[in-house]
């Protein structure tokens, strides 16, 4: 039996998911409790090859073998209590040190064989959330273990959440929250009343990870957030731009201020001067000036997903850990500069305000 399959799995910080399986079973001629009839012990036996992918434009084709795994028993036996227990006293600290192992080759192959260190990835979305057209040239897969919200991820999707409750009221605009992860529901918000009489406009938001709230939550404007989630780190993707910008806008009635917020003051430290888009005054998800405790839940909160991510790059650095090129978690700014910067497209966020696609890295 024989199977190719790509890979979709996190398996090595050392390797990321692109290539292939190649998996070859061979069956057992007999059972092990039937040994003593064929006057000889069953021997399956398990080959895997790692293809990287294909150097033709071809990349559904596996490339080049990278590496083989063997499995071979010397012996088998029925899988009984008493024989479980054998086998285990033989080795009785093998099952608990299993971790030390991992960690003592992760060692070897970063520090001594100077391997890099992939970033763990958020797992590929399954089939049917693939319908969307903007994931459409995105590989799809799944995951057997979606990453859980943290407390301040929490914390940003309630406040983009209720956002939204009042927004599309507001602007008579139709959103959609569309998570990868199979166990969350998609959430959908529509106006009540429909303005002028006609359909409300469908904003789709699509997102492959609950950072994709903390996006929203730490940059000071759509535009920003467009830069740096979608057309960089891929976090996630919507359906119009225009929309997007529209639903995150300041209110066109009443004099909006001239001078930016405490808050804004501190999401805009982050931004590299190169990066020139506007920042209002004002944030949508900061609550009003006049509710005190709201802005300092808000500002501790920013403060801390700021302090979370200079803590991870201090240790990195402390323990002289090497990341790949380019998959460095504090430098996601760096590559959006870059992003901004490509020939013909200084004004590519604007430009492409109208087109619903998926930025690539």
């Amino acid at each position: 039996m024989k199977w190719t399959l790509n890979r979709e799995f996190h398996v090595s910080p050392f390797n990321d998911r692109s290539g292939f399986y190649t998996i070859s079973v061979k069956r057992p001629s007999h059972p092990p409790m039937l040994s003593h009839r064929h006057n000889d012990i069953p021997r399956p036996a398990v080959r895997i090859h790692l293809h990287t992918s294909s150097i033709t434009d071809n990349l559904a084709i596996p490339g080049p073998l990278k590496l083989t795994a063997l499995l071979q028993p010397t012996a088998s036996y029925p899988l009984t209590a008493p024989n479980l227990l054998l086998t285990l006293s033989r080795a009785p600290f093998t099952l608990f040190l299993s971790l030390p192992h991992i960690l003592a080759q992760a060692w070897t192959l970063h520090y001594r064989k100077s391997l890099d260190v992939f970033i763990r990835p958020e797992p590929f979305p399954p089939p049917k959330k693939v319908e969307f057209s903007a994931w459409s040239g995105l590989r799809w897969g799944g995951g057997v273990k979606w990453q859980d919200e943290s407390p301040l991820e929490r914390f940003a999707r309630l406040r983009v959440q209720q956002f939204f409750q009042r927004r599309v009221e507001e602007i008579g605009l139709k959103v959609s929250l569309v998570s990868a992860d199979p166990a969350i529901p998609d959430l959908t918000l529509a106006p009540r009343v429909s303005h002028q009489g006609e359909p409300a406009s469908h904003l789709v938001i699509t997102y492959l990870a609950p950072r994709f709230f903390t996006i929203l939550f730490t940059t000071p404007s759509p535009q920003h957030a467009l830069l740096l989630g979608s057309d960089t780190e891929r976090v996630f993707s919507v359906s119009s731009r225009e929309f997007f910008i529209t639903a995150f806008s300041p209110p066109l009635s009443g004099s909006p201020s001239t001078s930016r917020s405490s808050l804004q003051h501190l999401r805009a430290q982050r931004i590299p001067p190169s990066i020139s888009l506007p920042i209002p005054a004002s944030h949508p998800l900061d609550p009003l000036i006049s509710s005190r405790v709201e802005n300092v839940k808000t500002k501790l909160a920013l403060r801390a997903l700021f302090l979370l991510g200079r803590i991870e790059h201090w240790i990195f650095s402390v323990v002289h850990a090497r990341v790949v090129e380019g998959d460095e978690p504090w430098e996601a700014w760096t590559r959006a500069e870059k992003v901004l910067g490509r020939p013909s497209g200084a004004n590519e966020i604007d430009e492409r305000t109208s087109r619903g696609e998926w930025g690539s890295r």
